[in-house]
């Protein structure tokens, strides 16, 4: 059986051998900001980035360029959103140390919404996401 992860992915045994992991043809999830503008996450078998309209705003993977999001703009971005979609674009947040306990707030509550994962779990993920939005 395939990993659903793979056919999304466009993933395929020998991908980094011809290219960086990047395909002409990404699966593209896109989403409407709370402010009018739309949010776009190319996923590639190596790489995600992430856009707002067309301009590049970050990506996971080799080019590794997050944190470029301030707390007040994920706030406008995602006032409309569920927390599981706010979810989404947390890669792209940085955060200063005074608005953790908000942040963790919002990390519950996302995780809450997303079933496939063990409450033993909640902690470690919790922790992992505040970690890697703190800007030092």
């Amino acid at each position: 059986m395939t990993k659903p992860w793979i056919s999304f992915t466009g993933y395929y045994d020998g991908i980094f051998d011809e290219s960086d992991g990047y395909i002409e043809d990404p699966k593209t999830l896109q989403i409407e900001l709370s402010d009018g503008k739309m949010l776009s996450i190319e996923v590639h078998p190596g790489d995600i980035y992430y856009f707002i309209e067309d301009k590049e705003i970050g990506c996971i993977g080799p080019h590794y360029k997050i944190k470029t999001i301030s707390w007040q703009d994920f706030a406008i971005y995602t006032k409309s959103w569920t927390y599981q979609q706010k979810l989404l674009l947390m890669p792209m947040l940085g955060i200063k140390e005074g608005e953790q306990t908000t942040l963790e707030e919002l990390i519950v509550n996302g995780l809450r919404e997303v079933k496939a994962i063990r409450w033993e779990d909640y902690e470690k993920i919790r922790k992992g996401i505040v970690l890697n939005c703190l800007i030092e």
